[in-house]
């Protein structure tokens, strides 16, 4: 489920990962290094090379044996900024209504103006009429087959069977697209989004977003699909977190995927977009510090006591939000950095970990996975 979430994690690992509160380091004056040139994928919308991870080093803490690489061309990363897309509430209930009825497998009366409940926050004053302003929540539909939901506060669109039992899919099981995944469930996860991009297209309006399978969970003849969002080739975080720094114990971090969710014969039971969000490019990012760079900050920035067995390796826009004086989010900042993920840390409680190395000025931070 994509929402704003908020986790309060009680700081148990901190004998095992000695840095996790964010710590500068120098940056790279060299920029990309070779390794950036040996394990280059063609493109973010290709199933991901997992065998061309020679070309990264293993460190005394981080084993790279068996991890999935993921890393775009960087000679053109920029500063960029995410904002919410433009609607009047008539358009909204329009693009709404014809998506619940596309959903149905219906042509229209599914819905109608007067099954639409719109929500708003009480704290923020605006109005409440035609234009949708940042004070808007959400729209909301449910029917005796249907449940749907536009959030605005994100931009996001979700609908769903009510007669789906989705328990099955836990979201535990990581299953990574790579290029040992069945040919025929990439075909379909591939034909899927296509469908989903031209039947929802309000809802994945922008169309310098492309997706790619992500990862995947099928049990019980239910089959759910992770799409992964990329920027002018650079994907966005997919994930949810939970902070393990004690000076940080709350955690508030924008994420970006689709979800789609099919039965045995290939009947929709849920879908999830993108975040339709607006771009606004600012420079060209001229010092990108190297992988090898990173990894040697994350090294440096966790215990000698533990070594972890890294699961993948990707360059992605961190999602940070920018919040107003009344902790409301006014847009989204694009953070080019490195993400080392742990999917098995043998550190109890915390199983699931994302090292973040900002690829600009070589913060570094930690957090639990938690979706």
């Amino acid at each position: 489920m994509k929402h704003n979430l908020y986790v309060t994690s009680v700081l148990l690992v901190i004998g095992l990962l000695c840095g996790c509160a964010s710590t500068n380091q120098p940056t790279d004056s060299t920029g990309n290094s070779s390794y950036t040139d040996k394990i280059t994928s063609d493109s973010t919308n290709s199933v991901i090379n997992s065998n061309n991870n020679a070309a990264i080093p293993n460190t005394s803490k981080l084993k790279f044996d068996d991890a999935i690489i993921n890393i775009p061309d960087l000679t053109n990363v920029k500063s960029v900024e995410f904002e919410r897309c433009n609607w009047t509430k008539t358009e909204l209930s329009n693009d709404f209504i014809n998506a619940v009825d596309m959903f149905s497998q219906r042509s229209k009366n599914v819905l109608n103006a007067s099954d639409l409940s719109f929500d708003y926050f009480d704290s923020i004053e605006g109005d409440r009429g035609e234009k949708i302003g940042r004070n808007f929540y959400c729209v909301r539909a449910e029917t005796s087959e249907i449940s749907a939901v536009y959030n605005h506060y994100s931009c996001f669109f979700r609908v769903n069977l009510n007669s789906a039992d989705l328990s099955s899919i836990t979201g535990k099981k990581i299953n990574y697209f790579s290029e040992n995944t069945d040919k025929k469930l990439v075909d379909k996860a591939n034909n899927l989004i296509q469908k989903m991009v031209t039947d929802y297209s309000p809802f994945f309006n922008n169309t310098d977003f492309e997706y790619f399978p992500f990862s995947y969970e099928a049990n019980d003849g239910i089959t759910q699909i992770k799409y992964g969002v990329s920027y002018d080739n650079i994907p966005l975080d997919t994930n949810y977190y939970g902070s393990i720094d004690h000076d940080t114990l709350n955690v508030n971090i924008g994420n970006n995927f689709s979800e789609i969710a099919i039965d045995e014969n290939d009947n929709l039971l849920s879908v999830l977009s993108s975040y339709n969000w607006n771009v606004t490019e600012n420079n060209i990012l001229s010092n990108i510090i190297s992988l090898e760079k990173a990894c040697e900050i994350v090294d440096s920035n966790i215990s000698d006591n533990v070594v972890f067995d890294v699961s993948r390796v990707d360059f992605v826009y961190k999602i940070p939000e920018v919040l107003d004086d009344d902790e409301q989010i006014l847009s989204w900042n694009g953070v080019p950095s490195w993400k080392i993920t742990i999917d098995a840390t043998g550190i109890g409680e915390y199983q699931r970990l994302a090292f973040f190395v900002d690829a600009v000025t070589g913060e570094f931070s930690t957090y639990e996975i938690v979706m």
